[in-house]
């Protein structure tokens, strides 16, 4: 008997779902406070034609990290030599 009045309540649901998409739908495509008609854009055509397209671009500059962190060595010196031996 529970089963059967949760199915019911989820059937109802899922229709006042549907109703409401349903109704929201006609204005759809609609234009309210749209100019009627707009003025066409220019449109240039170009036959099509291969070629080769090369784009270089060189700068001179210097970069630098949008954050740096500081490496400390909790023991001072140096390794004598090769490192691991």
């Amino acid at each position: 008997m529970i089963q059967k009045q949760k199915a019911l309540w989820i059937i109802a649901i899922i229709l006042l779902m549907v109703l409401a998409g349903c109704s929201a739908g006609g204005s759809i495509g609609k234009t309210e406070g749209k100019p009627a008609a707009e003025k066409p854009v220019a449109v240039r055509v170009e036959k099509p034609r291969i070629t080769s397209l090369e784009r270089r671009i060189s700068y001179i500059g210097t970069v630098y990290a949008r954050q740096e962190v500081p490496i400390i060595a909790r023991v001072q010196g140096t390794t004598g030599g090769t490192p691991f031996s």
